[in-house]
């Protein structure tokens, strides 16, 4: 695995994160 899949995926994942998080924070929200 090179380095740029690497970076891809923790962008991927943190992007993942950084949403669920908007949407749990809406649910809690409400």
């Amino acid at each position: 695995m090179n380095e740029q899949e690497e970076s891809l995926k923790e962008e991927v994942f943190a992007t993942l994160v950084f949403e669920s998080g908007k949407v749990y924070t809406q649910m809690a929200l409400h």
